[in-house]
């Protein structure tokens, strides 16, 4: 090659295995950039679930914005279709992804961890670790978001009154048993497929996959 040739212009040899790649700046981009993220987790666990979780509630919020049906045939064919961005509730995922999905998640599998250290070599202890998560977290969760999105989204907002308090108590009739039963239904495997196959991996990784499923999940279902 011509600039292999000039002198000060080779590639350094550390550049090498890249360049011997089609695209391969961008597979040494993205590389980097999930070592960096990686170092992130290890170094700075709770701030990195915190902004991760924060993210991923935007993007699944948009996801979920972007798939609402029209309201009749007549607006999908006109103009009337392209619905404005929902920028508050966008917003409002984005706080409880970093609180709750973030911080508490956060802090709760730190807990499962110290209560059931030998899960991911003991059969009785990964039973018992998914059992409890599922037990207090799934109806934690789901009837968590209910209310919030309750809280935030519904005229008065961010107050409970006798309307608001009822309208919750109707979602949690009509819905919170079927979304806990699809809950620990789908995590029950996640988790303890997770505990199996990745034996060094940290809690706060754990808790990052969780944000990315969940969040999907509970956007969706209130949508």
């Amino acid at each position: 090659m011509l600039v292999a040739s000039l002198p000060g212009l080779a590639p350094s040899p550390g550049s090498l295995p890249l360049l011997q790649l089609r695209g391969g700046f961008g597979v040494g981009l993205a590389t980097s950039a999930f070592e960096s993220y990686t170092r992130l987790l290890t170094t700075a666990p709770l701030a990195t679930n915190c902004v991760s979780a924060s993210c991923l509630g935007m993007l699944s919020d948009g996801i979920a914005q972007s798939l609402t049906p029209c309201e009749s045939d007549e607006l999908c064919v006109s103009e009337a279709a392209v619905r404005p961005w929902d920028f508050e509730r966008t917003a409002w995922m984005a706080v409880w992804g970093a609180a709750v999905s973030g911080g508490v998640i956060f802090f709760w599998l730190q807990l499962l961890s110290r209560l059931f250290p030998d899960a991911r070599t003991s059969a009785a202890q990964l039973v018992s670790k998914v059992f409890v998560n599922q037990l207090v977290m799934s109806p934690g969760l789901n009837g968590g978001y209910f209310a919030f999105v309750i809280w935030t989204r519904t005229v008065p907002r961010m107050r409970m009154n006798a309307s608001k308090w009822s309208q919750l108590a109707d979602k949690y009739r009509r819905d919170l048993l079927p979304t806990i039963v699809r809950s620990c239904l789908f995590w029950s495997v996640v988790q303890s497929e997770l505990e199996r196959s990745n034996p060094h991996t940290h809690p706060h990784t754990h808790t990052h996959t969780h944000d990315s499923h969940s969040h999907s999940r509970l956007t969706l279902t209130l949508s």
